[in-house]
C-alpha cells in the first residue's frame, strides 16, 4: 500500500489501483493490519452462536459463522459470512452487540461491520412472485409479488446453499456454493 496523499480521504494505490478512503475507514484498515500473525479458534458464544476468533496478542475480533440453523443473523439483507461481533484493541471494545434482545431474523440484529448488496440478487428481474433469486452470501430468497425489492425486508430462502468455513493462520475463508 502507498499512501499519495493526507487530506481528509487519504488516496491509496493497492496493486495499481488508486482508491479514496475517509478517516472513519483509517482505522478499520489499522485494526486489519494489525492482524500480522494471528491465532484462530472456533468457539460459539454464550447464546450459542457459532463463532471464531482472531487473536495476535493485542487485537482480538470474534466473528459469527455463517449457519442457516444456528447462525445469529439469518435474515436477507446482509452477507452471512464474515460478520463481526467483537474488536478489541488492548483491552477497549471498539462495538459489541447493541441491543438488549435479539432476533437473528431481523436484518438490524447485528453487531459491527456487515457487507450488503444493494441489488436484490442474480435473477431477481426475471423471476416471477414465488420463483428464486440467488442472494449473495444468503442463499436463494423467493421473489415477493410486489413492485421492487425491499432491502429491509426479511424474504423466504428457498435454498441456504452449502457453508465451508476454512480457518488460517491468519485468515478465515468462507465459501458459498448454491
Amino acid at each position: 500500500m502507498k499512501k499519495l496523499s493526507n487530506q481528509a480521504a487519504t488516496s491509496l494505490e493497492v496493486f495499481g489501483i488508486p482508491f479514496k478512503i475517509s478517516r472513519p475507514f483509517k482505522f478499520a484498515i489499522m485494526i486489519f493490519w494489525l492482524f500480522g500473525s494471528l491465532s484462530l479458534s472456533a468457539q460459539k458464544d454464550p447464546a450459542g452462536f457459532p463463532q471464531a476468533s482472531l487473536d495476535n496478542g493485542e487485537v482480538k475480533m470474534q466473528l459469527y459463522l455463517p449457519d442457516p440453523e444456528r447462525g445469529s443473523y439469518r435474515a436477507t439483507r446482509f452477507d452471512w459470512s464474515g460478520i463481526i461481533s467483537s474488536v478489541q484493541f488492548r483491552g477497549h471494545e471498539f462495538f459489541g452487540y447493541w441491543k438488549k434482545t435479539h432476533d437473528p431474523y431481523v436484518h438490524e440484529d447485528l453487531s459491527g461491520p456487515v457487507e450488503g448488496y444493494i441489488y436484490p440478487g442474480l435473477g431477481y428481474e426475471e423471476a416471477r412472485p414465488g420463483e428464486g433469486c440467488i442472494r449473495i452470501g444468503v442463499g436463494v430468497i423467493e421473489k415477493a409479488d410486489e413492485e421492487k425489492y425491499n432491502g429491509f425486508k426479511t424474504y423466504p430462502i428457498l435454498d441456504h446453499g452449502q457453508w465451508t468455513v476454512k480457518p488460517g493462520k491468519k485468515k478465515i475463508r468462507f465459501t458459498h456454493q448454491v
